[in-house]
């Protein structure tokens, strides 16, 4: 299955494609949520990896824009993020529910489990087609 990461930092990203490829994935990547809406309207992957500090474009308003978007807005997500930690408060799922009226699948903390990572990807990704 086809998933697509988008975060800045080439070291989490070099760990989640080793993990998520050693289980079959088929993994892209964009550095920004600007670059990561056109890899997702192009590829229109099976779940999305998303930061949520990043430049360009940040994870939320990456987030809110993939929900915008009628082709996307049924792609799995899961936030995968320090945010909280980096901005000195608490910031999960119920969090983003209360500001935008929906939250992420699922919110993993970096640094990630790698086994935590895959079975929750193989539990969201929508399939194929």
């Amino acid at each position: 299955m086809r998933l697509l990461v988008i975060d800045d930092d080439p070291d989490l990203v070099s760990s989640v494609t080793a993990v998520m490829e050693r289980d079959g994935w088929e993994v892209h990547s964009a550095p920004n949520g600007a670059e990561g809406l056109e890899k997702a309207r192009q590829l229109l992957p099976a779940l999305i990896i998303l930061d949520i500090l990043m430049p360009r474009k940040d994870g939320l308003t990456t987030y809110e824009e993939l929900r915008g978007d009628p082709a996307l807005r049924s792609i799995p997500i899961i936030m995968l993020t320090s945010a909280g930690e980096k901005l000195g408060f608490g910031f999960s799922a119920s969090d983003m529910a209360a500001h935008y009226g929906h939250q992420p699948e699922a919110f993993l903390r970096k640094p990630f489990e790698p086994q935590n990572l895959v079975q929750t990807a193989r539990r969201l990704a929508r399939p194929p087609g």
